[in-house]
């Protein structure tokens, strides 16, 4: 209720389960009209792959309804790298391109020109404890360069780099890790954070 009435933007649709997808869209229906909705972007749905390389039941449900319903479906591969992907940059960007692709494909499958964008979001690893560790120069490198590709296959990019860190406590190296990915994504020219 509170995105429908506060915001004038684009709000995210629920992608837990393809009943939820289309409760969003039965209530974006209520508030806008099924004209309104049907040439205007009021939804985005994020969905995530199941990298490595795989698209399941539930996202590819929701995003089917999303692109049917003409309303903007972002595909952002999850890659840890050295978990579930390659350890180098180059490896891990070649598989999110993949994955990437392979969901705007679809998207495009479900509903010919149907709004989508293209995700980024590779983090890597802790070598001492296998846990997640996000802001490192890896992540940095590959918001960039994700950035680029999306420009040159002309889609939108966005990226979940705003200001993210590993630090569990709100430190200097939460302050410079969330700093360092806020900036690379501005600077990259990501268009949604």
């Amino acid at each position: 209720y509170n995105q429908f009435r506060y915001s004038d933007k684009p709000i995210k649709g629920s992608v837990r389960s393809a009943p939820a997808a289309e409760d969003t869209i039965a209530m974006t229906r209520i508030v806008f009209g099924n004209d309104y909705l049907e040439t205007n972007n009021c939804l985005y749905a994020g969905l995530n792959t199941n990298s490595p390389l795989v698209f399941d039941v539930t996202m590819m449900a929701a995003a089917k309804i999303y692109a049917r319903a003409n309303q903007a479906v972002l595909v952002s591969p999850y890659i840890l790298a050295g978990a579930m992907g390659p350890v180098g940059i180059a490896g891990a960007l070649a598989q999110q391109l993949a994955e990437a692709l392979a969901g705007l494909a679809l998207v495009q499958l479900f509903r010919p020109g149907a709004p989508c964008a293209m995700g980024t979001f590779i983090g890597t690893i802790s070598m001492q404890t296998g846990a997640p560790a996000f802001g490192t120069p890896e992540s940095l490198k590959g918001i960039t360069i994700a950035a680029e590709l999306a420009r040159r296959l002309g889609v939108p990019v966005s990226c979940a780099g705003g200001a993210v860190t590993a630090s569990k406590i709100p430190d200097a190296q939460a302050a410079y890790e969330s700093a360092l990915t806020l900036q690379t994504s501005f600077l990259a020219g990501v268009n949604y954070i």
